[in-house]
């Protein structure tokens, strides 16, 4: 099922942070598995900045229990968070204004590029845009 390295986007967060989210048994243990299995899992520094407000949204959760969970991301052993250099960010820029006939975020669109950088297929996501840009989805 899994591969090289797992691409997490902000659904396979709030679906790993959040107990009554759709399929939560699912996504945690894909991210357990991965861990146990040694497969390095992956982000962008961008990805949080989606999960912020949509943990407040969507949950009942206070603003410094968000923090935390958010903070806990950055210190997994496992992951390696990409942070977006300004080049990536007009790279990601440049993708939103040849695709037009998509809806993706600029957040999609950098998390798409990290990935073709590092050749990464797999995403830990419920987005179907990731499946529109040619990669697999782990959870659907």
């Amino acid at each position: 099922m899994m591969k090289n390295e797992i691409f997490v986007d902000t659904s396979g967060w709030m679906g790993f942070f959040v107990v009554n989210e759709p399929i939560y048994a699912r996504r945690r243990r894909i991210i357990a598995e991965a861990i146990e299995e040694r497969i390095p899992l992956d982000t962008t520094n961008y990805v949080p900045t989606e999960l912020v407000p949509l943990l407040t949204t969507r949950t009942r959760l206070s603003r410094p229990q968000i923090l935390s969970l958010i903070g806990s991301i950055s210190t997994m052993r496992e992951l390696e968070i990409v942070h977006i250099t300004p080049e990536l960010h007009q790279r990601a820029f440049q993708l939103l204004q040849t695709r037009p006939d998509k809806d993706w975020s600029w957040v999609d669109a950098a998390s798409f590029i990290v990935m073709q950088q590092k050749q990464l297929s797999q995403a830990l996501t419920t987005d179907h845009h990731f499946e529109q840009a040619g990669f697999e989805r782990l959870i659907l």
